[in-house]
Protein backbone atom coordinates (compact mmCIF):
# COMPACT_ATOMS: atom_id res chain seq x y z
CA UNK A 1 0.00 0.00 0.00
CA UNK A 2 1.35 3.25 -0.68
CA UNK A 3 1.04 6.97 -1.32
CA UNK A 4 4.43 7.67 -3.27
CA UNK A 5 4.02 8.52 -6.98
CA UNK A 6 1.78 10.39 -9.19
CA UNK A 7 2.16 7.97 -12.06
CA UNK A 8 3.70 4.57 -12.13
CA UNK A 9 4.85 4.18 -16.17
CA UNK A 10 3.58 1.01 -18.05
CA UNK A 11 4.51 -2.28 -16.14
CA UNK A 12 3.61 -4.92 -14.92
CA UNK A 13 4.41 -7.91 -11.74
CA UNK A 14 3.80 -10.77 -10.60
CA UNK A 15 0.83 -9.76 -7.82
CA UNK A 16 -2.56 -8.86 -7.80
CA UNK A 17 -3.19 -5.11 -7.19
CA UNK A 18 -6.33 -3.51 -6.20
CA UNK A 19 -6.28 0.26 -6.54
CA UNK A 20 -9.06 2.68 -5.20
CA UNK A 21 -8.75 6.57 -5.41
CA UNK A 22 -9.65 8.20 -1.88
CA UNK A 23 -10.29 12.39 -3.29
CA UNK A 24 -9.32 12.86 -6.58
CA UNK A 25 -10.07 11.18 -10.37
CA UNK A 26 -7.10 8.39 -11.64
CA UNK A 27 -6.83 7.37 -14.83
CA UNK A 28 -5.63 3.58 -15.22
CA UNK A 29 -4.44 2.30 -18.22
CA UNK A 30 -5.00 -1.86 -17.75
CA UNK A 31 -3.81 -3.74 -21.17
CA UNK A 32 -4.98 -1.68 -23.86
CA UNK A 33 -8.45 -0.58 -21.90
CA UNK A 34 -7.80 3.33 -20.51
CA UNK A 35 -10.34 3.59 -17.11
CA UNK A 36 -11.04 6.70 -15.05
CA UNK A 37 -11.24 6.21 -11.84
CA UNK A 38 -13.31 8.85 -9.08
CA UNK A 39 -12.92 8.24 -5.99
CA UNK A 40 -16.40 5.78 -5.61
CA UNK A 41 -14.14 3.19 -7.98
CA UNK A 42 -12.06 0.11 -7.29
CA UNK A 43 -9.71 -1.06 -10.21
CA UNK A 44 -8.65 -5.36 -9.61
CA UNK A 45 -5.45 -5.20 -12.22
CA UNK A 46 -4.64 -9.09 -12.74
CA UNK A 47 -1.09 -10.59 -12.36
CA UNK A 48 0.83 -9.93 -15.81
CA UNK A 49 -0.95 -7.83 -17.26
CA UNK A 50 0.44 -4.13 -18.53
CA UNK A 51 -0.93 -1.58 -16.58
CA UNK A 52 0.51 1.93 -16.02
CA UNK A 53 -1.15 4.95 -13.47
CA UNK A 54 -1.48 8.21 -13.80
CA UNK A 55 -3.12 10.86 -11.16
CA UNK A 56 -3.27 14.82 -11.06
CA UNK A 57 -2.63 15.89 -7.78
CA UNK A 58 -0.44 14.16 -4.75
CA UNK A 59 -3.98 13.38 -2.55
CA UNK A 60 -4.15 9.75 -1.02
CA UNK A 61 -5.33 7.10 -3.03
CA UNK A 62 -5.38 3.49 -1.91
CA UNK A 63 -2.87 0.41 -3.50
CA UNK A 64 -2.99 -2.91 -2.46
CA UNK A 65 -0.92 -5.15 -3.75
CA UNK A 66 -1.02 -8.95 -2.93
CA UNK A 67 0.11 -12.41 -4.43
CA UNK A 68 -1.91 -14.58 -6.32
CA UNK A 69 -1.07 -17.59 -4.56
CA UNK A 70 -2.92 -16.71 -2.11
CA UNK A 71 -6.14 -18.01 -4.07
CA UNK A 72 -4.87 -20.50 -5.76
CA UNK A 73 -5.10 -22.41 -2.60
CA UNK A 74 -8.92 -22.56 -2.78
CA UNK A 75 -11.15 -25.30 -4.96
CA UNK A 76 -13.11 -22.77 -6.09
CA UNK A 77 -9.88 -20.67 -8.05
CA UNK A 78 -9.78 -22.49 -11.29
CA UNK A 79 -13.50 -22.10 -11.55
CA UNK A 80 -13.18 -18.40 -10.86
CA UNK A 81 -10.15 -17.50 -12.32
CA UNK A 82 -11.06 -16.17 -15.45
CA UNK A 83 -12.70 -13.21 -13.54
CA UNK A 84 -9.80 -12.54 -12.12
CA UNK A 85 -7.86 -12.22 -15.00
CA UNK A 86 -10.52 -9.47 -16.60
CA UNK A 87 -9.40 -6.60 -16.08
CA UNK A 88 -12.51 -5.37 -14.14
CA UNK A 89 -13.63 -1.73 -12.56
CA UNK A 90 -16.54 -1.54 -10.37
CA UNK A 91 -18.03 0.94 -8.46
CA UNK A 92 -18.65 1.06 -4.33
CA UNK A 93 -22.05 1.87 -4.63
CA UNK A 94 -22.71 -1.40 -6.97
CA UNK A 95 -25.81 -3.59 -5.33
CA UNK A 96 -23.62 -6.57 -5.64
CA UNK A 97 -22.08 -5.68 -2.14
CA UNK A 98 -23.76 -6.05 0.83
CA UNK A 99 -21.24 -3.47 2.70
CA UNK A 100 -19.00 -0.78 1.30
CA UNK A 101 -16.34 -2.49 -0.75
CA UNK A 102 -13.55 1.08 -0.03
CA UNK A 103 -14.52 0.50 3.69
CA UNK A 104 -13.34 -3.26 4.00
CA UNK A 105 -10.07 -2.01 1.95
CA UNK A 106 -9.32 0.45 4.09
CA UNK A 107 -9.83 -1.70 7.09
CA UNK A 108 -7.01 -3.85 5.11
CA UNK A 109 -4.78 -0.49 5.02
CA UNK A 110 -5.79 -0.15 8.74
CA UNK A 111 -4.52 -3.65 9.28
CA UNK A 112 -1.40 -3.32 7.59
CA UNK A 113 0.27 -1.06 10.05
CA UNK A 114 -0.72 -2.50 13.32
CA UNK A 115 2.14 -4.90 15.39
CA UNK A 116 -0.32 -7.32 16.14
CA UNK A 117 -0.63 -11.03 16.29
CA UNK A 118 -2.42 -12.55 12.82
CA UNK A 119 -2.37 -9.41 11.66
CA UNK A 120 -2.12 -10.89 7.94
CA UNK A 121 -4.77 -13.28 9.09
CA UNK A 122 -6.90 -10.63 9.73
CA UNK A 123 -5.99 -8.54 6.42
CA UNK A 124 -6.36 -11.69 4.19
CA UNK A 125 -10.10 -12.63 5.75
CA UNK A 126 -10.70 -8.72 4.84
CA UNK A 127 -9.72 -9.91 1.16
CA UNK A 128 -11.24 -12.83 0.91
CA UNK A 129 -14.28 -11.06 1.94
CA UNK A 130 -14.09 -8.56 -0.67
CA UNK A 131 -13.06 -11.07 -3.69
CA UNK A 132 -16.39 -12.80 -2.84
CA UNK A 133 -18.72 -10.01 -3.18
CA UNK A 134 -16.43 -9.60 -6.29
CA UNK A 135 -17.55 -13.21 -7.37
CA UNK A 136 -13.90 -14.73 -7.73
CA UNK A 137 -14.53 -16.84 -4.57
CA UNK A 138 -17.78 -18.57 -3.54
Amino acid sequence: MGDFYTSFPTHWHNFVEIIAPLSDDYSVRIGTQDYSLDPASIALIPPRTLHSIRRTSGHPHLIIQFPNTVLQQFPDYIRYRQILYGASVLQAGDPLFEEDPLALLLKIRDWSVRDLPFRELHMYELLLHFLSWWGIIT
